[in-house]
């Protein structure tokens, strides 16, 4: 099933590698802090990095905190995989749309 839910993920498109936890923490608990964006732009000011995406996550502690922007539900999807599951992109690998 994890496997099914990491193909499904990484034919999603928008993200960008974004530097996290070597293995995936184990917490009881966690939070997620969602960042919804009006538009591409918005987002990659909030990315700061060269590199365009569409939405990112990344982690700090406990707390995940995932960009994306409105009505973008399968960047959404993508992103809060990211928060469950951890990273699974090549450094500077970038999807496409």
């Amino acid at each position: 099933m994890i496997r099914l839910i990491l193909v499904a993920c990484l034919l999603l498109g928008g993200c960008a590698y974004v530097p996290g936890p070597s293995e995936f923490p184990e917490y009881e608990t966690y939070n997620v802090q969602v960042n919804i964006h009006k538009d591409f732009e918005s987002v990659n000011e909030a990315y700061s990095q060269p590199q365009k995406v569409w939405g990112f996550a990344k982690w700090d502690g406990n707390q995940c905190t995932m960009h994306y922007i409105l009505n973008d539900e399968e960047t959404f999807l993508h992103e809060r995989n990211h928060c469950y599951y951890g990273n699974w992109h090549k450094p500077n690998e970038q999807r496409s749309r």
